[in-house]
């Protein structure tokens, strides 16, 4: 049997929607860089601790560094999209999109992300694709999907990956970030000054925007009835959640991602089905809308047993 050895990620909130998406871009590089390492997650102990279990025993830098290499491969895929911003296809300009990338699994992979032709919705005189519930931004205070997806992840090094990692993250990059941490609503309500303000911006981490923006690349969409259907999604518009397992035993980034899309994870009646699985909790976010911009909450964990 092969031994495993574990590395705690004190970095990574299991309740913070873009930690969890850091965790599947972690493993997605690592897949990519160092298959034979066989990378796995779990959350233990109380409280849950994200870790990391691979078949060598190295130092943490050398982690960090195959994870930087896998990052800035897999975010080159992110090309295709071209020079376009925002995820704002008219329909038949994505259908081609989708059709001229069919024949490679990697770019292909990438178009699927995004929306599907099946799902449109009138928008003036156009017919465009429906975005997928994970993209908040569709352009409003230049704040470019698309543009971003392409630049983040091989705008960095393995450095923001170590501290998002294995430190408590620290919020001091004044980098991109993709709205999905929960820190990132901020509303004028509640602040001593104005949110938009340079003086008063919060930072984001760098290197978990670089992670998550790699774990994004495998949730792909599909039609589903007039919607648009994404892993762990629990419904669309205006009532929407994504909901994702934290497990007790090592899950490969396959194993989570079947998690993600079992038909019990967005069926709060049908969790304890899960635990068969070796899901310890579920935790579910919401996604809400403010003026103009979206933003997810903070992850309820409801525990199994």
């Amino acid at each position: 049997m092969q031994n495993f050895f574990q590395y705690s990620l004190k970095g990574i909130q299991p309740d913070n929607l873009l930690a969890y998406l850091a965790v599947l871009g972690l493993l997605r590089s690592l897949e990519f860089s160092k298959p034979e390492w066989q990378p796995k997650i779990c959350w233990i102990g109380t409280p849950l601790t994200t870790t990391l279990f691979i078949t060598e025993n190295v130092n943490n830098s050398v982690i960090v560094n195959f994870c930087d290499d896998g990052v800035k491969h897999l975010g080159a895929n992110y090309d295709i999209i071209g020079d376009k911003k925002n995820i704002d296809y008219e329909k038949d300009d994505f259908r081609r999109l989708a059709l001229n990338t069919r024949m490679n699994r990697e770019t292909a992979q990438v178009v699927s992300t995004l929306a599907s032709d099946g799902v449109t919705k009138k928008v003036k005189n156009e017919v465009r694709v429906k975005p997928t519930p994970l993209c908040v931004m569709l352009g409003s205070g230049r704040q470019n999907f698309l543009e971003r997806l392409r630049k983040v992840p091989r705008a960095g090094n393995s450095d923001d990956i170590q501290s998002t990692l294995f430190s408590p993250w620290e919020y001091t990059d004044e980098k991109q970030s993709f709205r999905w941490d929960p820190i990132e609503y901020r509303t004028y309500a509640h602040q001593f000054g104005d949110p938009s303000e340079s003086r008063n911006k919060i930072c984001t981490v760098h290197g978990a925007n670089r992670l998550a923006a790699i774990g994004f690349g495998i949730f792909c969409s599909a039609p589903k009835s007039k919607n648009i259907s994404t892993p762990g999604f629990t419904a669309y518009d205006y009532n929407t959640s994504i909901c994702w397992p934290l497990t007790s035993v090592p899950s490969s980034l396959i194993g989570l991602l079947a998690l993600m899309n079992h038909p019990s994870i967005v069926n709060k009646n049908l969790w304890p089905e899960l635990a068969l699985y070796g899901v310890t909790a579920i935790a579910k976010a919401r996604r809400f809308q403010t003026g103009k911009y979206f933003n997810f909450s903070r992850a309820q964990i409801h525990y199994l047993s």
